[in-house]
């Protein structure tokens, strides 16, 4: 396992008694973080899991930075989300909301002098690893569609210009979509790219169809699994450096591959637990503690995936292997046009803030080009049903700019794949 290091997790220990929910855990199970000296010691400390952030999402915060924010207000701007961010802002924080393949989405609080130290780890690991100067611009392929966009920005735009590269938005692969973000890459002069294997691998298969070059010389994948063919066509197609993060929006860098080809714990950032599951005797279950969040601590955090500890023949740092991971297919219309899943996620976290449903397990499945059912475990009567079906249809005909036929069926029990994440959109149209 990742060597115990007891200076920083003391360090991160001493921020997180200055928030008012570890302070309570630590109280509760009489627990003095002073005397945490070994591995053993700091076991003792309850896991903390998905549902204990949602219902006490602000006491994670650091008091000092609590304090700047008034939460009444805060609360009355639930669902607005531009305003809300607004509030959040002015305290020096950010929102970001996961993409809910182990459970419902969450809203995360992270402050921004937090993520420049995560940002800091990852980008140490770039210019260690990379032949990347910090001047060379880069593209974030961004899975935003056009309904979500509606709820944190106030204009319509297909990318934001960061300081040193271009966050852009891309939930259809359709061949015109795919055409405007290649302009963008060649009109910036960008040199590296960092995206989910199935944007890029599309990406990369516009750039071979239409025996376009590519001046990129650095991909950083994130979010799935990257599947042999999508290597094979990456690889072919842009004849850059190739590397994959595994991150979270609660904890942000966890690891990275290196030229071996296995995921390394970034332990500058983070400490790593592998922890028995009671479902699945060869994966384990991953525990993160964020070592450089001081504003907002997250400690022995479940987060939701499964892995296994593999020993790496060139490097000596603690390596693993994820056993699961988010899993879904395309949303796939008559002609030809593909959409991201993440369209899926984002209406059902919608659906569920707007009623606050409290959806934990659902499953959509695409029966026809113009259909889609939604299965959920929440008890809903005919009528919640009906107006939650016209809330999806508003949703997905901005989404996708098509008239979509929805179903609902609630209130049952879904089966879950105990070995890999939950497979949340399946498609049978073919």
């Amino acid at each position: 396992m990742q060597k115990f290091d007891k200076n920083k997790i003391h360090r991160i220990l001493t921020v997180a008694n200055e928030t008012e929910y570890y302070r309570n855990i630590f109280n509760k199970n009489y627990i003095d973080i002073a005397s945490i000296h070994s591995y053993d010691d700091f076991q003792k400390i309850p896991i903390t899991t998905k549902e204990d952030y949602r219902n006490n999402s602000l006491e994670f915060l650091r008091n000092s930075i609590r304090k700047k924010i008034d939460e009444d207000i805060l609360c009355l701007r639930y669902n607005d989300f531009i305003k809300y961010d607004k509030i959040l802002g002015d305290a020096g924080l950010n929102m970001v909301i996961t993409s809910g393949s182990t459970g419902l989405p969450l809203k995360v609080i992270h402050s921004n002098e937090d993520d420049i130290r995560n940002y800091f780890i990852l980008n140490l690991y770039r210019k260690r690893n990379t032949r990347l100067s910090f001047s060379d611009k880069y593209l974030w392929i961004l899975p935003m569609n056009e309904k979500t966009k509606c709820y944190f920005y106030s204009v319509k735009e297909n990318y934001l210009i960061k300081p040193n590269g271009i966050e852009y938005f891309l939930a259809s692969y359709s061949k015109e979509k795919i055409s405007e973000l290649h302009k963008i890459v060649w009109q910036q002069k960008i040199k590296w790219l960092t995206g989910s294997p199935t944007a890029v691998a599309e990406y990369a298969k516009y750039l071979s169809d239409n025996g376009i070059k590519s001046e990129v010389i650095y991909i950083e994948l994130h979010s799935e699994p990257l599947l042999t063919w999508q290597r094979d066509l990456i690889e072919r197609s842009f004849y850059a450096q190739i590397e994959c993060v595994y991150s979270s929006n609660e904890v942000n860098f966890i690891a990275a591959t290196y030229p071996c080809g296995h995921y390394h714990v970034l332990e500058e950032n983070v400490f790593v637990e592998l922890i028995d599951s009671d479902s699945n005797i060869i994966a384990k279950k991953v525990i993160i503690t964020g070592l450089n969040y001081f504003d907002t601590p997250m400690i022995r955090y479940e987060i939701g995936d499964m892995a296994r500890e593999i020993i790496c023949d060139e490097r000596y740092d603690f390596a693993f292997e994820l056993c699961g991971y988010r899993s879904s297919d395309y949303i796939l219309f008559e002609d030809g046009e593909k959409f991201e899943p993440y369209v899926i996620y984002d209406s059902v976290f919608f659906l569920s803030e707007h009623f606050d449903l409290n959806i934990e397990y659902y499953q959509v499945i695409q029966n026809t080009y113009d259909s889609l059912v939604y299965f959920i475990e929440v008890h809903m009567n005919r009528e919640k049903i009906n107006i939650c079906k016209k809330f999806l249809e508003e949703f997905l005909y901005t989404a996708f700019s098509k008239t979509i036929k929805i179903d609902i069926v609630a209130e049952i029990t879904l089966q879950k794949d105990i070995k890999k994440k939950y497979k949340r959109f399946v498609s049978l149209v073919k």
